[in-house]
C-alpha cells in the first residue's frame, strides 16, 4: 500500500507533465509542505516550483492542493491553488478528495504527488490513483514524530521496486474498455450506435497498431478488436505470471524468480517481468524510429541502446592460438576494422577500404558508386572487387546489413549496401550500439500507437475475437460479425469496405486460402542468473550466428536484456533465441546458441508458422500482415506498414522533415 507508481528521485519541478497527460491523468492533486513549499513556509520553494504549478493549470482538468496543515486560506494565497477542505487529515481522509473535484474522473485518472510515503502514496493508493514520490526539500525543521515517520518510510523503501509505466498501462486498459462499455452501453439503450467504419483492425500487433494509429489520424474511423485481454497480440510483453500461465498452465513460477506467492508484495515484485513473446531490436535510424517521430507516439516510450553486438565465426587454429568456435564485438565503422579480432592483418585493411566505400556512398549521388552500377551487379561482384575472405562477407552480409541467409549475395548490391549504411549510420545516434530497445518491453509500441488511435477517435475493444468476415457480390469486404460485439453493441455486423487483421484472425473467420505457410520459426525464451560468456558481462547484448559457420542454411539470433531495461528483476536476464527451422527437431537446431548462453534456468520453446498473405490484399480490401520473422530488429514489419499504407491511400508515408527526436524526449 505504501508502494508509489514513479519514485522520481528528485524534486517536484523535474515532472514531465506532458508525460503524464499522454497517459490519460485529468487531475493532479498536490501535497503542500516539502513538496511546492519549504517545510512550515506557505510560499512557493521556488519560481521554477511556481511555473511547475503554472503549467499543470494550464494543462489538466483540476489541480488542486490536498494538505494536513491548518492554514488553508494563506496556502490558497500563497501557491494560487484550490485546497480541497476534509474533516479527517491524509490519509483517513482517501473518501473525501475525488468527489470535490471539479470533473468527473476515474480514480486512475488522478495523480498524487507528495513527499511522504506515510500520507501521500497512501492516500493515492488507497483511492486507486497514480502516485509520484518526490524528494522534500528540508527535513531539519520537522518535528519528531515527522522524523520517526521518516526513518520508517527509509526502512520500508529499502528493496521495493516502483510500480511504474507497466502499471499505468494496465490501468489505462482497464479504464478504457469500461469507459467504452459503458458509453457503448449508454449508446445502445439510446438507440445511436453506428455500425459503419472506414476500417476495422484485428490484432493488437506492431503492424495492425501502427496503421491503426496512422489511419485514425487521417481521419479514419476505426474499429480495433483483440482476442486478448493485452496489446501486442504474439508480440506482447508479459509478467512472468502471464508467461507461466501461457506455457505451463497453472503451475506457478517458482520463488527463487523473485515472486513470493503468498507475500502481500508479490504483484509488485510480479511487475518487475515484462518478457517479449518475439525478440526484436530497432535500429536506431530506421524506419520505425522515425514513424514513431512522425506520430509522436515517441513521448510515450522511454529508451535504453542495446550494449552490444557479437558475431559467432569457427576459426582454424594457428601457431599461436586456438581453433573453433568465438564471438567477438561486430565491426561497424573502419577504425574498428583495424581493431577486430575476426580478421588477420592484411584483411582488416581490405575491410577497412570496403566500409569507407560504404561510408561515403549516397544512393542520391551515382558518383559515389565508384564506377559500379550497384542496381544490377551482385553484392558477389562487390565482394571480389574488395577481395574479402569468407568470413567477413558472413560477418558484414549477417551481422551488419543483417540478411538471415546468403541469398543476398545474388542480389543487386545496392540492397546489400543500403542495409550496411543504415547500420552504421544508427550508431552513435542513441549511444555507441546501433539498436535501442524500449524500456518495459516492446509491448509499450504498439499500446503508444493504440493510445493514439484512442486519441484520433478509434473505438477498441479487447477480449473480442473475429468469427466472419463479410464479403459483398464482387468479392470486397463488406463487414465483420463478432459475438462480442453482437454482445455489447447490440450489432449483428459492423459495416466496413477494410480490414487489416494479422493471419490469425483470417485463418480463425474460415479464411485459410487467403494466407500461405512459408516455413516455421523456433524460439525459446530463457530466464538465466548470468550474463552472457565472452561479452564482458554488459546487460544487453545480441549474437548472431551465421549459417555458414555451423553448415545451416538460416543464421541463430541470440538476444539478451536484463533489469536495466525494467524487464526482470535484479540479479535475472532474459535470453531469447530464435531461428527458421530445417530439421523436424527445432528444438535441437537452437544448440549451437544454447552452448553460448551457458546454463538456463528456465526454458519456454515455442514453434510456430511463419504466414504471409497470397496476395496484396487491394481487389478484396483484406489488408493482411505477414508473421514475425526470425530477425533480429523490426525493419522488416516497418516496411510492411510502410506499403500497407501506401495501398490503402494511395500516397508514401511522409517520413521527411520530423519532429527533433530531442523535444521528444523532454
Amino acid at each position: 500500500m505504501f508502494m508509489p507508481t514513479f519514485d522520481i528521485k528528485t524534486k517536484c519541478h523535474h515532472i514531465n507533465l506532458h508525460r503524464l497527460h499522454d497517459y490519460g491523468i485529468k487531475c493532479i492533486i498536490f501535497d503542500r509542505d516539502n513538496t511546492l513549499t519549504s517545510h512550515g513556509l506557505l510560499e512557493p520553494h521556488s519560481e521554477e516550483i511556481q511555473q511547475k504549478v503554472n503549467e499543470a493549470v494550464q494543462m489538466f482538468d483540476d489541480v488542486v492542493i490536498v494538505s494536513n496543515t491548518s492554514k488553508h486560506i494563506h496556502v490558497r494565497e500563497a501557491v494560487s491553488l484550490r485546497v480541497l477542505a476534509t474533516r479527517d487529515k491524509k490519509p483517513f481522509n482517501y473518501q473525501q478528495i475525488i468527489p470535490q473535484l471539479k470533473v468527473e474522473v476515474q480514480p486512475h485518472q488522478v495523480c498524487i504527488i507528495g513527499d511522504r510515503l506515510m500520507t501521500d502514496i497512501l492516500l493515492s493508493n488507497l483511492n486507486g490513483c497514480v502516485s509520484i514520490l518526490v524528494q522534500p526539500f528540508s527535513t531539519e525543521n520537522e518535528n519528531f514524530g515527522q522524523k520517526i515517520c521518516r526513518i520508517i518510510e527509509s526502512c520500508y523503501k529499502r528493496g521495493q521496486q516502483t510500480r511504474g509505466p507497466q502499471y499505468i498501462r494496465s490501468c489505462y486498459s482497464m479504464i478504457y474498455q469500461q469507459k467504452q462499455k459503458k458509453s457503448l452501453n449508454k449508446k445502445m439503450d439510446n438507440q445511436e450506435v453506428n455500425p459503419n467504419y472506414d476500417v476495422v483492425v484485428c490484432g493488437t500487433g506492431l503492424v495492425e497498431c501502427i496503421l491503426s494509429g496512422l489511419l485514425s489520424m487521417d481521419g479514419k474511423r476505426v474499429f480495433h478488436m483483440d482476442r486478448n485481454q493485452y496489446y501486442g497480440g504474439e508480440g506482447a510483453s508479459v509478467n512472468l505470471t502471464n508467461l507461466w500461465k501461457i506455457f505451463r498452465g497453472d503451475a506457478k513460477p517458482p520463488q527463487q524468480l523473485g515472486i513470493e506467492l503468498n507475500n502481500i508484495f508479490t504483484k509488485g515484485q510480479n511487475r518487475d517481468w515484462n518478457v517479449d513473446l518475439i525478440p526484436k531490436f530497432v535500429m536506431a535510424n530506421g524506419k520505425l524510429v522515425k514513424i514513431l517521430l512522425k506520430t509522436k507516439v515517441a513521448r510515450y516510450l522511454e529508451w535504453k541502446p542495446i550494449d552490444g553486438t557479437y558475431v559467432f565465426q569457427m576459426k582454424e587454429a594457428g601457431l599461436f592460438s586456438k581453433g573453433g568456435g568465438k564471438i567477438d564485438k561486430v565491426p561497424a565503422t573502419a577504425s574498428e576494422a583495424l581493431k577486430s579480432d575476426l580478421m588477420g592483418m592484411f584483411e582488416k585493411r581490405r575491410c577497412q577500404k570496403f566500409l569507407s566505400y560504404v561510408a561515403n556512398y549516397e544512393q542520391s549521388n551515382p558518383k559515389t558508386y565508384d564506377g559500379l552500377d550497384l542496381t544490377k551487379i551482385p553484392f558477389a561482384a562487390v565482394v571480389k572487387k574488395f577481395e574479402l575472405e569468407p568470413n567477413t562477407v558472413d560477418f558484414v552480409g549477417h551481422a551488419v546489413a543483417l540478411f538471415t541467409n546468403d541469398n543476398f549475395l545474388a542480389q543487386p548490391a545496392i540492397y546489400t549496401i543500403e542495409k550496411i549504411k543504415l547500420y552504421m549510420d544508427s550508431i552513435g545516434r542513441y549511444g555507441d550500439s546501433p539498436f535501442i530497445y524500449p524500456i518495459y518491453g516492446l509491448g509499450g509500441i504498439p499500446e503508444g500507437f493504440s493510445r493514439m488511435a484512442a486519441v484520433n477517435g478509434g473505438t477498441f475493444m479487447l477480449q473480442a475475437d473475429l468469427d466472419e468476415i463479410v464479403f459483398d457480390e464482387q468479392g470486397q469486404v463488406a463487414g465483420i460479425k463478432s459475438a462480442k460485439v453482437k454482445e455489447l453493441m447490440g450489432l449483428e455486423q459492423i459495416n466496413t469496405k477494410m480490414i487489416i487483421a494479422d493471419p490469425s484472425y483470417a485463418i480463425k473467420a474460415g479464411q485459410q486460402n487467403r494466407v500461405k505457410s512459408i516455413g516455421r520459426i523456433v524460439r525459446c525464451i530463457c530466464i538465466l542468473n548470468h550474463p552472457l560468456p565472452g561479452t564482458k558481462d554488459i546487460p544487453s547484448v545480441q549474437i548472431i550466428i551465421p549459417q555458414r559457420q555451423t553448415g545451416r542454411k538460416n543464421d541463430i539470433y541470440v538476444m539478451m536484456v536484463s533489469d536495466v531495461h525494467n524487464v526482470c528483476k535484479k540479479g535475472f536476464y532474459v535470453c531469447i533465441l530464435s531461428t527458421n527451422v530445417e530439421t523436424n527437431q527445432p528444438e535441437k537446431e537452437l544448440d549451437p546458441g544454447f552452448e553460448l548462453v551457458g546454463p538456463v534456468l528456465e526454458k519456454f520453446f515455442t514453434v510456430s508458422d511463419l504466414y504471409v498473405p497470397v496476395d496484396d490484399g487491394t481487389k478484396s480490401n483484406l489488408f493482411l500482415s505477414s508473421s514475425f520473422d526470425p530477425t533480429s530488429h523490426f525493419e522488416s514489419e516497418t516496411l510492411q506498414v510502410l506499403n500497407a499504407y501506401k495501398k490503402i491511400t494511395g500516397k508514401d508515408l511522409d517520413l521527411e522533415n520530423l519532429p527533433d527526436d530531442k523535444d521528444e524526449q523532454q
